[in-house]
C-alpha cells in the first residue's frame, strides 16, 4: 500500500446559488449535487486514480449515503477493508456555493452517530 488515508468520511451535498442568502433574505437554488466528502477521503481517492495503492480507515453508517462513499471509493480502487460500518448516520456537509466558488458549509445536527472521532 501506497498511502492509507484516516479521519472523516461524509457526503457533500452542495446547493448552487448566485449568492449566499443574507438574514430574512430567500435566494432560489439552481441546483443540487452530492459527491464525496472529507479531505483525506477526496486525497486517497484522488491519488488512487493516479495509480497509487491506497486504502482508508474511518467509519460510515449503515445508511444510503455510507453505502455511496463506499462503492465510490470501491470506484476508485481504493482499499475499504479499513473502514467500519456502524449503526447510525454517515456524515452529511450541507454546502451553498455562490456563483463565485464561494461556500458556506454548515453541519446538521444533532452530529453523525456512526463518525464520531471516539468510534473512528
Amino acid at each position: 500500500m501506497d498511502v492509507i488515508g484516516f479521519g472523516a468520511l461524509n457526503l457533500d451535498r452542495l446547493y448552487m446559488v448566485e449568492r449566499i442568502a443574507r438574514e430574512g433574505e430567500h435566494v432560489p437554488v439552481r441546483s443540487v449535487c452530492e459527491s464525496p466528502g472529507g479531505s483525506a477521503a477526496n486525497t486517497v481517492a484522488g491519488l488512487a486514480r493516479l495509480g497509487l495503492l491506497t486504502g482508508f480507515i474511518g467509519a460510515v453508517g449503515r445508511d444510503a449515503e455510507g453505502r455511496m462513499l463506499l462503492e465510490d471509493f470501491r470506484r476508485n480502487n481504493v482499499d475499504v477493508s479499513g473502514v467500519s460500518l456502524l449503526p447510525g448516520r454517515t456524515g452529511i456537509i450541507i454546502g451553498f456555493v455562490d456563483a463565485k466558488g464561494e461556500r458556506g458549509r454548515f453541519i446538521p445536527t444533532p452530529e453523525p452517530t456512526a463518525c464520531s472521532p471516539r468510534k473512528t
